[in-house]
Formats: structure tokens, sequence, C-alpha cells
């Protein structure tokens, strides 16, 4: 029979006994064990000494006691009221109580708190452990392990501990992959009976499911991501275009996250990604970053959102696309709609300067809006429709 383990070494537990007849399990352990006792504790009126320090619960504790034994057994084998609160003062400094007496531990209330609050232990040694029944005369396996099932959104990304090998990506709906594979049971002996082996010996063993650390990332999926730098209006679009809130204000980064809004237009429907602003060493981290970066790798075109009243726009196009090409060469092979915004502020003259400037050095599609016109806006929509 399997011996059952006990946290040791102890400390016992010797109330204000009197009669060492009641105090056998004590006296038995320092002859038997000595070795795993430590200490021993006594309230006023005891008048028996095992010859080891008397100490407090938290000095035990301190002392390297990982359990008090109840080392009396009084008579009705019960736990005396007077008991209770130096037996509370030891389990709820971390002591596990460990008791042969008649009741069950579990049932006083005022030591099961204290033990929960210790993360201590209540150890009846008159209550046979839970076993697993063996030997029921029934054909038995193993008990396998219990699937557990992570629900995740499409766009996420399973990498290895290291956080830079992926081992997969979830692109579609209802797709599974199988991180761990749980433990399996082992077979019994009947599974190898035969007509000439009726009592077989052999059995297998049950295999230990496995274990894995991963991380998950989820990169957004949209048709559309708006790009530019902070301030030049992205938040603003999507929510002109879409029907998507997200917050808007005159300072840098107001967007923190990316933000999604679906745009309707003739019957159709194409989805749109506002991340945050891209500044100058945003792929090694700097602003918002590479945080965000990732979100616009499955987008099929990108919306280059330029503010109209700023200086030497084209540098400030250059600026960001450099930023892309640094974090990923495939962004720059994406489909670009280069938009200037904000041509409310600058007048007419000034705007086909800036413009015709700009399409000299670059040579890409633009287009000027502005999210407060909303011809601006049904041009644009009926523009990323074709996208």
């Amino acid at each position: 029979m399997k011996k059952l383990a006990l946290p040791k070494p102890y400390v016992i537990f010797l109330g204000d006994t009197q009669n060492p007849l009641d105090a056998k399990t004590a006296l038995g352990l320092v002859d038997w064990c000595i070795d795993d006792c430590v200490a021993q504790i006594s309230m006023p009126g005891c008048k028996i000494d095992l010859n080891l320090p008397e100490l407090t619960p938290s000095e035990a504790a301190a002392a390297g006691a990982k359990s008090i034994v109840i080392g009396i057994a009084p008579t009705g084998g019960q736990i005396k009221p007077e008991w209770r609160e130096l037996l509370k003062e030891a389990l709820s400094s971390g002591l596990h109580l460990i008791s042969g007496l008649h009741i069950d531990l579990e049932d006083d209330e005022t030591l099961r708190e204290a033990g929960k609050a210790g993360n201590s232990k209540l150890i009846n040694l008159r209550r046979a452990p839970e076993r697993k029944q063996v030997a029921s005369g029934k054909n038995r396996t193993g008990k396998g392990g219990n699937n557990l099932i992570l629900k995740v959104p499409i766009g996420t990304q399973v990498f290895e501990e290291d956080n830079k090998t992926m081992i997969y990506d979830f692109k579609n709906e209802k797709e599974e992959f199988i991180v761990a594979n749980g433990g399996k049971g082992g077979l019994g002996n009947t599974r190898f009976k035969s007509s000439t082996n009726r009592a077989p010996r052999k059995f297998t063993k049950g295999i230990t499911g496995e274990e894995y650390v991963v991380w998950l990332q989820l990169k957004t999926i949209a048709d559309i991501g708006i790009i530019g730098l902070p301030n030049a209006g992205k938040s603003s679009l999507l929510a002109a275009i879409t029907s998507a809130t997200p917050k808007i204000a005159n300072y840098k980064f107001t967007t923190l996250n990316p933000n999604l809004g679906v745009a309707v237009y003739d019957d159709k429907e194409i989805t749109l990604a506002d991340i945050p602003g891209i500044i100058e060493g945003a792929h090694t981290g700097i602003g918002l970053g590479i945080k965000f970066l990732k979100h616009i790798e499955r987008c099929k075109t990108l919306i280059h959102l330029i503010d109209i009243t700023e200086e030497n726009i084209e540098n400030l196009y250059k600026q960001v696309r450099n930023e892309l090409g640094k974090y990923s060469k495939k962004l720059l092979k994406k489909d670009e709609l280069v938009v200037f915004n904000k041509i409310d502020l600058i007048d007419k003259n000034k705007l086909n300067e800036k413009k015709n400037k700009f399409l000299k050095k670059i040579k890409k599609k633009v287009i000027t809006i502005s999210t407060f016109d909303k011809t601006s806006i049904k041009t644009i929509k009926s523009k990323l429709i074709k996208y």
C-alpha cells in the first residue's frame, strides 16, 4: 500500500493536556520520527513535555515547520473551543493542520476559512484519500485528457515561444489548429486477451499531454488600410465614409488602436482599417511603431492620406513610404491611392500649386478631399469600390 505523504517537518500541538494517555500520538511521533519534529506548542495547564523547543505558530513556521499535528486525543475526539484560536493562527501562518481526531476538519468553519486565508491544507488522517477505482471487473482504459478549445478571431497568428516563428495563421472561418496533443489513457490487460492467453499480464501506460508556450497575435483583416502621418485626418476619413466612430481630436496619436469600418456604395461593401500615425523610425518601434504596422499587411490596398496644409508634402510622403519599406518590402508593392485631405483649409490656387509640384516628383494618382464635403466623400467611395 502506498504511504500517505504528509508535509513535514512537524510542530506538535499539545493543547492543555495533562494526561499522558491522551498524548499517545505526540509521544509516538517523538519516539519514531524525532528528526521530523522541530517544535511543540502547548497551552496553559499542559503537563506534557516532549523536550522540544516551545514555539508560537509563526515561530515554528519560520523555523521550517510545514505542518502542525494535533498530537493529543481528548475524550470524545473533538477539538476544544479554546484550541481554535491557536490552530487558526497556525493555519494563517501557512502551516498545514494534520488531525487523527474523529471530527472532519472541513466541517469546522473557523478552521476551514483560516486554511483558505493561509493557503493551508486540512488533512484528516481518519478519512481515506480519494482514489480512482481499480480492478472493478469491467473492461477499462485509462482516461484521456479533456479537450481545451480556445476560440480566436480571423486574423489570429500563433507563434512559438520566441514570439518570432509563426506556426499557424487563421485566415478563414471554422479553421482548427491543434497546438498541443492532450494525454492519452493506457490500455488494461483485457485489451491483450486472446484465445490462448486468457489472463494476460501485458498493459500499456498512458501518455502525458504535450505542453508548449505560444503567443497569439491578431492582425486585422481589412480590404483597405488608411496610412499617413499623425493628425492627417485618417480617423475623420474613416468616420466620414463608414459608420465607425473612432476618437477624433486635433493632436497627434489620437488613435491608439486600429479602427475598423465598413463602407457601402452601390450595394457593395469594403472594410477599411485606420491605424495610428506612422512617424520616422516607426519600423523600429518609435511612436506606436511596429505594434500596428502589422495590421496593414493583410490589406489589399492602401490609402495614403496627406494633410495638404503641411509644407514639403513630397518629403512627408517619402518618409511614410520609407518606414513601410523598412518594415516590409511587401507593403510597397500594394496598390496605393494618394489622397490630399483638408482642402477646405487652403485656397484653390495654393492647392493646385502643391498638387502639381507633388505630381512632378511623385508619379502617383492623387485625389483631393475634405472630410466635411459630401461630394468628396462620395467620390472617394466610388474610387475605393474599384480596388
